[in-house]
């Protein structure tokens, strides 16, 4: 996300956003060591917890800091409240998200007009991909799960599932933990259609290599880049 802010965008001043804890931390983490790789610092940092129902605080004080983009590490419930809250400040840096904020709770939550232009980076699949995974993925979602819209948690669900099987299927019959360790291992470069290609051996279990990007547009994701 902070590579795409910096390289794509043309982002100088960069803040971070983050939810405080483990799931959060690792993609504040991140975006400070890539930073570094452009020699930048953040501008300033914010983060919050689960629980909270206001950011309006965090919001005003990263605003204060001046960046011209905000990488997002957070969940989808606090995605709409930033995205709400720099709307009715008639703040408007350059967002880029987590995929969490392209799951169709964050537009029922925030609306389409507090959402206009932010970016999402895609390690999941978005309903509006053109393929035949995702087609499928939309078709048996709206069979057995028809109150289910599709998303970042259903694909990401749908992706463990294909995977595993898949290695279930290689591993064979009598299976153990140490044999579908083995088939998993053996996966190599595989392709479950929602997520990006994975790459898993005996010495890489880091899984996705490459990611997309999408940008909310007339509450809709349009992609602008495939991985």
């Amino acid at each position: 996300m902070t590579d795409f802010a910096v390289t794509k965008l043309g982002a100088k001043r960069v803040a971070i956003f983050f939810q405080n804890d483990q799931f959060g931390k690792d993609q504040r983490d991140g975006a400070v060591e890539a930073l570094k790789n452009h020699n930048l610092q953040s501008v300033a940092e914010a983060s919050y917890v689960p629980s909270d129902v206001d950011v309006s605080a965090q919001v005003v004080a990263l605003k204060q800091a001046n960046p011209d983009a905000v990488i997002l590490g957070i969940i989808p419930k606090h995605a709409a409240l930033f995205v709400k809250e720099a709307q009715r400040l008639g703040w408007k840096p350059k967002i880029v998200g987590h995929n969490t904020v392209a799951d169709p709770v964050v537009l029922d939550l925030a609306g389409a007009e507090a959402l206009e232009g932010v970016y999402v980076n895609l390690m999941t699949a978005v309903d509006s991909m053109d393929t035949p995974a995702v087609k499928n993925a939309n078709k048996i979602l709206a069979k057995y799960y028809p109150q289910t819209k599709p998303g970042y948690y259903p694909y990401l669900g749908m992706a463990g599932a294909i995977i595993i099987v898949e290695a279930m299927k290689r591993a064979g019959g009598d299976l153990t933990r140490a044999k579908l360790i083995t088939s998993l291992e053996s996966l190599g470069h595989f392709e479950p259609g929602v997520v990006p290609p994975i790459d898993w051996s005996a010495s890489y279990h880091g899984g996705p290599k490459t990611f997309g990007y999408a940008q909310w547009k007339g509450g809709k994701l349009s992609v602008l880049q495939g991985w």
